[in-house]
């Protein structure tokens, strides 16, 4: 092939027989500034937040900015606590910070609703996720739900999400093992759908959304550090089709997103 492009690492690379050249996916100083000018002047309904524990992310503003939006990042680094704004993101500290750096994390990613109650929205983005284009604020206008977020890159089913975590070495076969043991024992089918969890949007006047994210929250202090192990669950023990809730994978849309590795790794 003698032209062709692709995204990686936060670069659009162009490929032309031998020779390839690189941009970096993100929006011009100018674009950010005009953002924060326009910012002071209206007030967000929704909010669109990251939270980076432990030196785990790098920090870059997406590449498209949704005006109507704002953008928080809640963090226990000193240096961008320091700096109080790095681009397009307004720099928080913790809200909640007694626990692991990872429980940290998903304490901030499961309740919107206590650390952002000013907001009547929020979408949760993983800092490693790049938003290229205007698609997912597309994708949320043009549904009716309360509770949205993308299926999973590569497994439909949570039995095979539990080996896929067990293969990847993101937790020990122990507990995933007690997992699948809890939802065979209490019936779960197989097959059900399954998400992955680097964006969620959610309506914070569904208080049917709060207990969800209670149980949610257990299941990780119980069981494992993944949340991928048991939202699934959560949402199967009460009676909810997963598939409801779900939109196309980001990390295979490399038109409109693009998704890194952690600086953790």
């Amino acid at each position: 092939m003698l032209f062709y492009t692709e995204t990686r690492n936060n670069r659009k690379v162009y490929h032309c027989g031998r020779i390839r050249f690189a941009l970096r996916l993100r929006p011009s100083c100018l674009r950010v500034l005009f953002y924060r000018f326009r910012q002071k002047f209206r007030t967000a309904q929704t909010v669109c937040y990251t939270c980076i524990c432990g030196d785990y992310d790098h920090l870059e503003s997406h590449n498209y900015i949704n005006p109507a939006w704002d953008y928080i990042c809640f963090t226990d680094n000193r240096n961008l606590l320091a700096k109080k704004w790095v681009g397009i993101w307004q720099i928080k500290p913790l809200v909640y910070s007694q626990s692991t750096a990872s429980n940290n994390n998903r304490y901030h990613k499961f309740f919107p609703h206590k650390i952002l109650p000013q907001y009547q929205a929020s979408v949760y983005i993983d800092a490693n996720v790049n938003v290229l284009t205007d698609k997912l604020s597309k994708t949320i206008a043009s549904r009716t739900g309360t509770f949205l977020l993308p299926k999973h890159f590569r497994n439909n089913c949570i039995y095979q999400e539990l080996k896929s975590i067990v293969e990847d070495g993101k937790d020990t076969f122990e507990h995933m093992e007690v997992l699948r043991q809890k939802y065979e024992t209490e019936h779960m089918p197989h097959e059900l759908g399954f998400t992955e969890n680097n964006v969620i949007y959610r309506v914070h006047a569904d208080e049917t959304l709060h207990p969800l994210m209670e149980q949610w929250w257990q299941m990780l202090l119980d069981y494992s550090k993944r949340d991928q192990a048991s939202l699934i669950y959560i949402l199967w023990k009460n009676g909810k089709n997963v598939n409801d809730y779900t939109f196309d994978n980001c990390r295979l849309d490399n038109l409109n997103f693009c998704v890194t590795d952690h600086k953790g790794k």
